[in-house]
């Protein structure tokens, strides 16, 4: 579990960097301020619930079974997502080569 646990803080924290670069680079300058303080109002918000939520689960539930339950039905989200085309066009988008339009 200890494993596990460390993978997933790892590979959080790389995706987290990544998604909040590309972010920065695909919202507008006047927009990034409206955008970030959103995303992390919904972040900040929702961690309470998260944790609530956790420990009533846990409560009935075994937390190792919760854990590998949690890394499960994280991967089933986020596998289509990066099957989806305009996603994976977000995610390559190069300022240098492309425009916003070519995201849309």
């Amino acid at each position: 579990m200890a494993g596990l646990c460390f993978a997933i803080g790892f590979v959080n924290a790389i995706l987290n960097s990544f998604i909040a670069g590309i972010m920065q680079i695909t919202v507008p300058p006047d927009k990034r301020g409206k955008v970030f303080g959103l995303s992390t109002s919904l972040a900040g918000g929702l961690t309470p619930i998260a944790f609530a939520t956790g420990g009533l689960l846990a409560e009935i539930i075994p937390v190792r079974l919760l854990i590998s339950g949690s890394f499960v039905v994280t991967l089933l989200i986020f596998i289509p997502l990066f099957l989806n085309q305009p996603f994976r066009r977000f995610i390559n988008f190069d300022p240098d080569k492309h425009t916003l339009e070519d995201i849309v």
